[in-house]
């Protein structure tokens, strides 16, 4: 069974070393969540030992140095075992001061993973409302740690033409409701088309609808510098251009929001 640790408060005559039992529970009931850094903020609550919860857990993200703290913490104890009061009271400042260079060690790359979770558990909430859009059919593209959220936009525009419709307009409008949930992602438009017509004309016309999405997001509030456009014509179908249905299908705009993939 682990000690407690020592605690900073020392009285004169004759020296002595008390105990926090509760802190010392603390500091070592669970030590996967537990650093020995004392307080973060400058400064510490008189009689309160050093070894206390911190938020930037370095035994998980400084090991060497958390344990070198550990190290001079039970040297200490060693100490105050064998009486000799005033080692003790050395080390333990010793202990405190490894302990907060464990902290500061571990900060960054603390900091780098709850900002890594905060994203996560954003792009997690922009996937559930993109899969939430009346009519918008979703799904996800990952290539390497590059994921794609892709929007299927299907309707926009009458058959062969570059301009809106008024259902088109409407779907654009909840659009970008989304997009403006989530200022900070980038975008990539690309238009296709099914197989109906010369390569090039197709090529054209798809990009002219892309362009078309573009400035109505734009007209909308959207920054127009997060979005790339294309066209691509007929590639990449998603169904058989030899029936209507299919032809409908590959005629679409497709947005993707881009973000980094999470394990």
């Amino acid at each position: 069974m682990r000690r407690c640790p020592i605690p900073l408060s020392v009285t004169r005559t004759p020296p002595s070393i008390t105990a926090d039992v509760s802190t010392c529970k603390r500091a070592f009931g669970n030590p996967a969540d537990v650093t020995l850094a004392g307080n973060t903020k400058s400064g510490s609550t008189p009689g309160t030992p050093a070894y206390r919860y911190v938020s930037v857990e370095a035994q998980r993200f400084a090991k060497a140095k958390y344990d070198a703290a550990v190290g001079v913490l039970q040297a200490a104890h060693t100490e105050y075992d064998a009486g000799h009061w005033a080692e003790a009271l050395a080390r333990t400042a010793m202990a405190e001061s490894e302990a907060r260079a464990s902290a500061e060690a571990a900060r960054p790359a603390y900091e780098k993973a709850a900002r890594s979770m905060s994203a996560g558990a954003r792009d997690r909430a922009l996937e559930a409302d993109a899969t939430a859009l009346p009519g918008v059919a979703v799904r996800l593209a990952r290539a390497g740690e590059l994921q794609r959220l892709v929007l299927v936009l299907h309707g926009l525009f009458a058959d062969g033409k570059t301009t809106l419709s008024p259902e088109g307009g409407k779907a654009l409008d909840a659009v970008k409701d989304l997009l403006a949930k989530y200022p900070t992602y980038p975008l990539q438009l690309t238009g296709y088309t099914n197989d109906q017509g010369k390569p090039d004309d197709l090529v054209a016309l798809s990009l002219a609808r892309a362009n078309a999405v573009f400035w109505a997001l734009v007209s909308r509030g959207i920054d127009p510098k997060r979005v790339s456009v294309d066209g691509k014509g007929p590639a990449n179908p998603l169904a058989d251009d030899s029936t209507p249905s299919g032809r409908e299908q590959n005629a679409r705009v497709e947005l993707a929001i881009l973000y980094h993939a999470s394990e």
